[in-house]
Formats: C-alpha cells, structure tokens, sequence
C-alpha cells in the first residue's frame, strides 16, 4: 500500500513538472492541474507531498471529465504530441 502510495506522488510530481513543460502542441491539462493544485499539499521544504484523496473523490466529476478527454485523444494526434506531453499524458493513467 505505501509502496503504491508513493509511486503516485511521485507521478503527481512529475506530472506537476511536466505540465509546465513548453511544448508546441500541448494537450490541456487544466483539470488534473486544478485537482493537483487543491489536493497535493508539499511537506518538508517541498521534499515530500501529500495527496488528499477524499478531496479528489469529492472531485469525481472533474476527474472523471479529464480522463475523458484523455481517453478521447486519437493515436495519430498522440504522436504528434512531443515527449514531454505524452508523458504527462501517461502519468494519471499509470503507463511509466
């Protein structure tokens, strides 16, 4: 449980650095990065994270709209996504 606990803060983090990322064709991101904002709060001098998940669950709407329009990327529109996008695309569904 820890263990999985942690590798999604650890995904929040990288997501958190890689929606952030300049990129000519980005995909909008603006939901996750709402909820992350609201819910992940940084601990000691920003070395850790903590994520309240009962908050995100009360966001399920939010969540449940964004994964949405993850799901609704075409492959081809994917690969015209530069590698930092794709990756911050992979991040909430688990594909590191």
């Amino acid at each position: 449980m820890r263990n999985g606990i942690a590798q999604w803060q650890l995904r929040i983090v990288l997501l958190c650095f890689t929606a952030n990322t300049a990129s000519a064709t980005r995909f909008d991101h603006t939901i996750w990065d709402d909820l992350l904002r609201e819910h992940v709060y940084m601990l000691n001098q920003k070395q850790a994270s903590q994520v309240n998940y009962y908050g995100i669950a009360r966001n399920h709407g939010q969540l449940q709209k964004y994964l949405s329009q993850l799901s609704a990327v075409k492959k081809s529109d994917f690969s015209g996504l530069d590698q930092s996008e794709q990756l911050a695309y992979k991040l909430p569904y688990g594909h590191l």
